[in-house]
């Protein structure tokens, strides 16, 4: 949705739920915006040093974060 990669420069630390309403404004009418944790993991995950981020902890400019699909079975 976003492309395979985009560089963000954020000016102070912000939570991952404000990350994900500035990321998902404007493309393609999609709204990655959830309210609970268990809401966010069922669509996509943000992942920092290995470990998913839960939607009020903070990223800084600092941070490489990787978007990934969660895995399905059938």
């Amino acid at each position: 949705l976003l492309g395979p990669q985009r560089d963000l420069e954020l000016k102070k630390s912000i939570t991952l739920r404000e990350l994900i309403s500035i990321l998902s404004i404007g493309h393609y009418g999609h709204d990655l915006k959830r309210n609970t944790d268990a809401e966010l993991s069922g669509h996509v995950a943000f992942i920092r040093d290995g470990r998913p981020l839960k939607l009020d902890e903070f990223v800084t400019n600092d941070d490489l974060l990787q978007v990934v699909l969660p895995a399905t079975g059938g």
